[in-house]
């Protein structure tokens, strides 16, 4: 069991109800729940009756007579293959039979499961019903008659989900290592820096040939199975994730150098900004950002800066350290739906074409604005489409 992985990569300002002990559910223990379990497992073998349904036939006649607690049932399949939805479907299969169940998810919280499993009795689209059944143009669908039935159904059964605490979010965890041990030790010392915040500078980009795709630096096994034209050689691999897989990235990036090398290049690690922090962190998030980018273009990868802000207070720092006529990468994936942000990001882009002028523009999101439209004529806009987007596109 582990803590749920946040769903934005992009980081509207906002976060969950805060940390809460991991192996604790209120007031009972996993190993409380379990015993729960086995104590309902006993009453159902005196009835002749052993392990529980999946709700999957094909998978009832492998693994129901194992389905018990105390027992590990491991189903394994490629990436994008539907893994955490049918995780998510058991889950709810099991819960419908009156059994206690426990789940955790790298992927999804429990809402998102619930999500998932709606879908699926509705024949809907997760990210549609995420949404309100409204389109990211704004357009709004007809509600299922299905929907609610499926929705009562689903909110009556009793998902117990582990929550632990995520630690501190990634600048936080640099800010206070910086303090104790000073520059780190993969930090290509004598690297260039602009003058007026001594933040590095992330040499231009090579662009020709363009990248023909992008994924998540965790997914760049996955470009061949995105049918990206190239495959990994083409792809451009970025760093839009959830803060708990940037954590060690940032604290010792060495590792993961070399596999990246093969890529047609990387976005710098984006480090989340939020419009509330003090400005010491904000200035911090650029800085973190380009040293990452200053170190991986050490080790021979094609690096394209990551520009990150909220609002116009971040524009005297958030696009040093990019050269002049550098590519750059930009996402607003998870933050389009706040008005704010939306109008924020719109004009920082505006701005960041004034100030450096770029030759193009990697952008990961949403381009279905009119403030986009108007950038696109004064720069190449490149569209990459958000992994999740990606795959309900291809079902």
């Amino acid at each position: 069991m582990s803590a749920p992985e946040q769903d934005s990569p992009d980081r509207a300002p906002a976060r969950g109800d805060g940390p809460r002990r991991a192996g604790r559910l209120g007031r009972r223990t996993v190993g409380e729940v379990v015993a729960h379990a086995m104590d309902e497992l006993e009453v159902r073998r005196e009835f002749g009756v052993t392990g529980w349904a999946t709700g999957i036939a094909s998978l009832d006649d492998k693994v129901r007579q194992v389905m018990a607690p105390g027992r590990v049932v491991c189903i394994a399949g490629g990436t994008k293959s539907g893994k955490t939805a049918l995780a998510g479907q058991i889950v709810v299969a099991l819960a419908a039979q009156g059994v206690p169940v426990l789940l955790g998810s790298f992927e999804d919280d429990q809402p998102d499961t619930m999500l998932r499993y709606l879908a699926n009795l509705t024949s809907g689209d997760v990210g549609t019903i995420r949404d309100g059944f409204v389109l990211p143009d704004g357009t709004r669908l007809p509600i299922p008659a299905s929907f609610d039935t499926a929705r009562q159904a689903v909110s009556t059964l009793s998902i117990q989900h582990i929550a632990g605490d995520p630690g501190p979010l990634p600048v936080w965890g640099f800010a206070s290592r910086l303090l104790v041990t000073g520059i780190p030790d993969w930090y290509p010392r004598g690297h260039a820096t602009e003058p007026a915040w001594d933040i590095p500078v992330i040499a231009a980009p090579r662009i020709d040939p363009l990248s023909t795709g992008a994924t998540a630096f965790d997914k760049r096994q996955a470009a061949d199975v995105w049918n990206i034209h190239g495959g990994l050689a083409a792809t451009m691999l970025h760093f839009y994730v959830a803060d708990h897989k940037l954590h060690p990235r940032i604290l010792d990036p060495r590792p993961l150098a070399s596999q990246l090398a093969p890529a047609w290049g990387i976005a710098s690690p984006d480090i989340s900004m939020w419009s509330d922090a003090p400005l010491d962190l904000r200035v911090l998030a650029v800085r973190v950002n380009r040293m990452l980018g200053a170190f991986y273009q050490s080790r021979g990868c094609n690096v394209v800066p990551t520009a990150r802000w909220c609002t116009s207070r971040d524009w005297p720092f958030c696009f040093l350290g990019i050269e002049q006529r550098s590519a750059v990468s930009v996402s607003n994936h998870g933050l389009w739906r706040d008005r704010d942000l939306r109008q924020g990001f719109v004009s920082g882009l505006h701005e960041m074409i004034e100030r450096i002028d770029p030759p193009v523009i990697f952008l990961h999101g949403t381009v279905s604005d009119r403030g986009i439209a108007a950038a696109g004529r004064k720069t190449h806009i490149v569209h990459f489409v958000d992994d999740r987007s990606r795959v309900r596109q291809a079902a």
